[in-house]
C-alpha cells in the first residue's frame, strides 16, 4: 500500500535486511514471495508442507486451489 515512491522506499529496505537476516513473509501475492523468496509451505487441511524450492511451493499451492 501507498505511493511508487514509498512501495520502492520499502522494497528496498527488505532487500537491504535479506542480506544479513531472514525473515517469514506470508503473501497470496505469487510475485511478492517471488521477490522475497527461495523456499516455500504450503499449509493445507491441517497439514504443513515444506518446499525447498518456491517454485515447487507455488506450483503444491496452485494445485490446492484447483482441487
Amino acid at each position: 500500500v501507498g505511493d511508487a515512491r514509498f512501495k520502492e522506499r520499502s522494497k528496498q529496505a527488505f532487500k537491504t535486511k535479506l542480506q544479513t537476516s531472514r525473515i517469514i513473509m506470508i503473501s497470496h501475492s505469487m510475485s511478492t514471495l517471488r521477490d522475497y523468496c527461495d523456499t516455500g509451505v504450503v499449509l493445507h487441511k491441517g497439514s504443513v508442507y515444506f518446499h525447498s524450492s518456491l517454485d515447487d511451493a507455488v506450483r503444491h499451492h496452485e494445485a490446492n486451489q484447483r482441487a
